[in-house]
């Protein structure tokens, strides 16, 4: 069994790092991209095993790598001025390395370092990296430590039998389904499929776009619909499209 990050870092005297290029860094420390495995010419030591493992952003930016993560997962890769450089972003468990892995992420020909129990850095470290493995700066370290113990830290749910209680900065009460409230928000149906969902404030509720549409066709027939960026339209609760961010607010205020 891998013990978690924080179990690890809680008491870790030193922090070992590796440096990764934008957008692998990137692609490593957001969830919903999630890459498990950094592709390597060489065998970490065994002693790096099992250990916490921080992934620092490297100053590079690979252009050619971002449309590469961008064609294959369909997802919106940040550019090289959006992309966190020159700091710590991540730590994840180094759990194994293979010469061969399932990951979709493996390379084949590259040992496959596989990174489990990732936390992203809500506010990445700057700190200049290295070749190969190094160590964290102490004050460093000090500061990676505190924010994947403040991000993991359990948050006990307030029990209450059913009743709508305090406030929140949003403008609405608290909403206590079963064990857990939700704070700043009311349960209500969807306006478009009428499934229960959490919204906020006056105006209509809805689930909006949530499921990008790749290689489908649109309802009547034909092909799913692009923007005028070249953005592919998002799929709604009904299965309808829906624009993009970059264009949802000029649609509907032409609507």
């Amino acid at each position: 069994m891998i013990a978690s990050v924080a179990a690890l870092l809680e008491h870790a005297t030193d922090l070992q790092a590796l440096t990764l290029w934008q957008p692998w860094a990137w692609a490593v420390a957001t969830p919903e991209v999630g890459k498990d495995v950094e592709n390597r010419g060489w065998e970490p030591p065994p002693s790096a095993l099992g250990r916490p493992l921080a992934i620092h952003a490297g100053l590079t930016y690979d252009a050619d790598s971002a449309a590469s993560i961008a064609e294959e997962l369909g997802v919106r890769v940040p550019g090289k001025a959006q992309c966190v450089r020159g700091a710590v972003v991540a730590v994840a468990v180094l759990a194994r390395a293979e010469a061969q892995s399932r990951s979709r992420w493996w390379v084949p020909g590259n040992v496959a370092w596989c990174l489990a129990g990732t936390v992203t850095l809500p506010r990445p470290v700057p700190c200049k990296g290295a070749q190969g493995l190094w160590r964290l700066p102490p004050e460093v370290l000090a500061q990676v430590r505190t924010q994947v113990l403040e991000a993991l830290a359990p948050v006990a749910p307030t029990r209450v039998s059913g009743r709508v209680h305090g406030g929140s900065s949003r403008g609405g009460p608290a909403v206590v389904t079963g064990a857990v409230t939700i704070r700043g928000g009311q349960v209500v149906p969807c306006e478009d499929c009428r499934r229960p969902i959490l919204g906020y404030g006056p105006g209509p509720h809805r689930h909006g776009g949530y499921l990008l549409a790749r290689g489908m066709g649109a309802p009547g027939g034909g092909p799913w619909p692009t923007c005028g960026h070249g953005e592919c339209y998002r799929m709604s609760c009904l299965g309808k499209p829906e624009a993009p961010p970059c264009c949802a607010s000029a649609e509907g205020s032409a609507a």
